[in-house]
């Protein structure tokens, strides 16, 4: 026996290609709106189309995305750490006798006084540590929240019942849900999109080794996450950069 698996959603549907009065973006709309653009075949008209539903992003987009979000995340709290650091090491030399004070004293008891004095700091910072979190703790923390940017892929779904009157509290989630999907959307529109073609642009300073035919095409886009149905959201900012350049070259 031979069984097929039917893969067709392993990441989250577009919000991009999800219209606004459906939970999208919006993207595609403001960009048709906003004039200087015509539809086209790589252009939608509209998103009024059960062919958009199979549109999903890349794994690698969702993989890169989570992957920044853990940096930035780790990278703050672990700033927070150097900043409890500094300040209890600042207590500590305000605390400290100078040496010469514990030379003059002429009896033990003073100096075991003296050197109390001394070691207290230490003892303290042992006990307690960062004053947020100490580091077994900061690991769960970092745990919970690499568990958080688990994304659903059942979101924008079309004609599926509304479950808030079943479940109030699934209904909250999935909405949850359906707005981390489009922060991961604009992500892409906003920065992924732009960067690339800057990324081109400046090929010959970057090493980046320029494709020559569709299949290199695909690969270097499927890197940086992005499908090949955004060719022209990509077209059309290249020719807004190339316009920029002529405009430089004519000052």
């Amino acid at each position: 026996r031979r069984y097929v698996l039917d893969c067709t959603r392993l990441t989250p549907r577009d919000a991009n290609w999800v219209g606004r009065a459906e939970g999208g973006t919006g993207c595609w709309e403001d960009t048709l709106q906003g004039g200087g653009v015509k539809a086209s075949k790589h252009i939608p008209s509209t998103l009024d189309d059960d062919e958009w539903t199979v549109c999903v992003l890349r794994p690698e987009l969702v993989t890169n995305y989570a992957e920044m979000k853990i940096s930035k995340y780790l990278a703050e709290h672990n700033g927070d750490d150097t900043k409890d650091s500094d300040k209890s090491k600042q207590v500590k030399e305000e605390t400290q006798v100078p040496s010469e004070a514990v030379e003059e004293s002429e009896t033990p008891n003073k100096a075991m006084e003296e050197k109390d004095l001394v070691d207290a700091p230490e003892t303290k910072e042992e006990g307690t540590g960062s004053n947020k979190l100490s580091k077994e703790a900061l690991s769960k923390v970092e745990e919970e929240y690499i568990k958080s940017l688990r994304y659903n892929v059942n979101v924008f779904l079309p004609h599926t019942r509304s479950i808030e009157t079943l479940d109030k509290g699934a209904h909250e989630k999935l909405k949850q849900d359906e707005e981390e999907a489009r922060k991961l959307a604009r992500h892409l529109w906003d920065n992924v999109l732009p960067n690339l073609t800057k990324e081109i642009r400046s090929s010959s300073g970057n090493g980046l080794q320029l494709p020559v035919d569709g299949r290199s095409l695909t690969e270097l886009i499927h890197q940086r996450g992005v499908n090949c149905r955004y060719l022209g959201r990509l077209a059309e900012l290249a020719r807004k950069e190339e316009m920029e350049d002529v405009v430089a070259a004519e000052r």
